[in-house]
């Protein structure tokens, strides 16, 4: 008995995909049309169309592709459009409630979600210390205190004059708040999104601003009427 041999070839150009399984089988058509980009996050329009049977399907890519990348396969697909409506209404959600994560709260708050398709959202602050002024009142620096002085010590501290009168400079006492505050600086945080498109590769991860957060919606949503149309 001959035994038979099955061919599979690949042909790529500009940006598409034709294969071919065998003389009998489907030949498939794929091209992916970018939609947008946010940094390294790509979002694409991808359509697979069957040659043989004229059978077009589209989904969504959502891709973290460094500049200096020419391939990547950290990227999630949407094919279903309700996924893909329940996606934004998600991250809509997250955004309007993004006012609850305080910038002076230091308790490390948060806000996340991880869609049905294994993406992973964030909201969250990350700490830094920032100088602060003398005079402004914040917990850690020092403010004027005016005194009624005639000498050059007050109190053990040296008199300063300016045009309301005579002042020391005294720290501002710390309070239960701002407990972390020492040596000058103010501890702030800063409001950071993310979004992870594999839970356990780390490296999938995007840090986004909270205007490149809403971009990212802008792009979803597009997305979504290219999808219908």
């Amino acid at each position: 008995m001959k035994k038979q041999f099955v061919t599979l070839c690949t042909f790529i150009f500009f940006g598409s995909a034709i294969s071919a399984q065998t003389t009998t089988g489907n030949i498939n058509q794929q091209k992916q049309m970018e939609i947008g980009a946010i940094r390294d996050l790509h979002v694409s329009l991808l359509k697979k169309n069957e040659l043989n049977g004229n059978n077009l399907q589209k989904k969504i890519r959502i891709e973290y592709l460094p500049a200096k990348a020419k391939a990547s396969d950290l990227y999630v697909d949407i094919a279903d459009t309700a996924e893909l409506v329940s996606l934004i209404k998600s991250l809509k959600e997250l955004n309007s409630n993004a006012d609850s994560v305080k910038e002076t709260d230091l308790n490390k708050p948060e806000l996340s979600f991880q869609s049905p398709g294994g993406i992973e959202f964030q909201c969250y602050l990350v700490y830094e210390k920032t100088q602060a002024l003398a005079g402004s009142g914040q917990a850690g620096t020092n403010e004027k205190y005016y005194v009624p002085a005639t000498g050059k010590l007050y109190d053990g501290k040296t008199v300063y004059k300016d045009v309301k009168g005579t002042f020391i400079w005294k720290p501002v006492l710390l309070t239960p708040e701002t407990n972390k505050t020492k040596d000058g600086f103010v501890i702030q945080g800063k409001r950071t999104y993310t979004i992870q498109l594999q839970k356990y590769v780390g490296a999938s991860k995007v840090t986004l601003t909270s205007f490149e957060f809403k971009e990212l919606i802008s792009l979803l949503e597009t997305s979504k009427n290219k999808m219908n149309s």
